[in-house]
């Protein structure tokens, strides 16, 4: 997992509260996800440790779609 394939799993429009959230909400019922679920939980945990890599790279994200 990279900050490019995180980026590209949870969007670029994501609070910190919202992520969170998810992940605590994939965790519960960890043994019924599917593997989509899965990809989301991995890259929410990712993303959660690296926050601020995050924002930049979801800012560069943003910026391409205005240009």
């Amino acid at each position: 997992m990279n900050i490019d394939q995180a980026v590209s799993i949870l969007g670029i429009n994501r609070a910190r509260y919202e992520v969170q959230n998810m992940a605590l909400a994939l965790t519960f019922g960890f043994c019924l996800n599917t593997r989509e679920e899965q990809l989301r939980l991995k890259a929410s945990a990712y993303v959660l440790k690296r926050w601020k890599a995050y924002q930049k790279a979801c800012q560069i994200e943003r910026d391409k779609l205005w240009r």
